[in-house]
């Protein structure tokens, strides 16, 4: 059984780097074998076609990050905002490795597949931030004043749409050149958003003031 899941794992990691890297239609089963060193029968005991090796590897992105995330979440003696930039750099690594390629060539060949690459951005997103502003919150990092189901789905729609390829290509070109295209600059950028906001020191103040009024 260890050797089996070994060969499995094994495939499932090659179709991973070759369809993040060339896109999901320019890589054949064929592709897949070669590069997992396999036979086409070795392939087909474990995966029922290309789209189920597709599957496996969109459960497998996954199961790895969701893992890596609650472990992070999971640390007592993390600081918040060490334990916040932490989990948005991982999600970047991990989102970095996918083109837009990929992304593209999945939307339009396989929309279930699709369908649950968005579906776990959204979950892992609201599961992540979610947690994330109630323990900011009730250790004094993240002020009891703000609304928190607004944050988050703000957070939910930034994530969503500036990893969307669609979404992105709509855009303005002035606009999207100065839009930051590499996922782990996009977090940091939201990063920065949240720990800073965009108002000034003086600016804030004067805002603050006539809210207390």
């Amino acid at each position: 059984m260890p050797r089996e899941k070994n060969i499995k794992q094994r495939t499932i990691k090659v179709a991973r780097g070759l369809f993040f890297l060339n896109g999901y239609t320019d890589v054949s089963v064929e592709d897949i074998i070669k590069k997992a060193g396999i036979s086409r029968k070795t392939l087909y005991n474990y995966f029922t076609n290309k789209e189920d090796i597709l599957n496996e590897v969109i459960f497998d992105l996954k199961e790895g990050l969701t893992a890596e995330i609650n472990e992070i979440l999971a640390k007592p003696k993390l600081d918040f905002p060490d334990k916040l930039k932490i989990i948005f750099t991982n999600t970047a690594v991990t989102l970095s490795a996918i083109s837009a390629k990929f992304s593209g060539n999945v939307r339009k060949t396989s929309p279930e597949s699709w369908n649950k690459i968005t579906a776990y951005k959204r979950e892992i997103s609201q599961m992540c931030f979610s947690r994330l502003m109630d323990e900011g919150i009730e250790k004094g990092h993240i002020s009891k004043d703000i609304n928190k189901d607004v944050a988050l789905l703000t957070f939910l729609i930034a994530v969503d749409n500036l990893f969307d390829p669609l979404f992105l290509d709509q855009l303005p070109k002035d606009l999207l050149g100065r839009i930051p295209r590499h996922p782990r600059e996009i977090f940091d950028a939201i990063i920065r958003v949240i720990y800073e906001g965009i108002l000034t020191q003086e600016t804030r103040e004067k805002y603050l003031a006539k809210e207390k009024k």
